[in-house]
């Protein structure tokens, strides 16, 4: 497995809209921003210490730099999905059974309007297509 750390933060940074001085000045207790371009860079690599500082600023868990395939599940996130996942972790917890409503309704509905006009069921095309109201030949 080959580390690709630099490449992870800096994809990471991008998604979540960052300068490398303004996610320096996230992290706490703070480090200079050329430190940062230099992990980007491969330069050097972090501590785990300031592997995990860096992870929470950017509100990713540690294994997301330890990830062995190239394309990691965040890389391909919209940055509209990567902000909810940060105002996810921000949520109070008595907020997440509502959430977790919201977002199954979401789902269910999704489903049922995928299944209205799934080609798997093609009855349901020729009964769209076909009106109560109109004579059949």
């Amino acid at each position: 497995m080959t580390l690709q750390i630099g490449k992870l933060l800096r994809d990471a940074r991008n998604l979540a809209g960052l300068t490398q001085k303004q996610l320096a000045k996230k992290i706490i207790g703070e480090i200079d921003y050329t430190y940062i371009g230099k992990i980007e860079r491969d330069e050097q690599y972090p501590s785990i210490k300031i592997l995990e500082k860096i992870s929470n600023a950017l509100n990713l868990p540690v294994i997301y730099f330890f990830s062995e395939t190239e394309n990691s599940d965040i890389k391909n996130y919209s940055p509209d999905k990567y902000n909810l996942i940060k105002l996810i972790r921000e949520l109070p917890e008595e907020d997440v059974p509502l959430l977790l409503e919201i977002i199954n309704i979401l789902i269910k509905h999704k489903k049922i309007t995928s299944y209205k006009i799934s080609p798997k069921y093609p009855a349901l095309k020729v009964a769209d297509r076909k009106s109560a109201y109109k004579k059949s030949n």
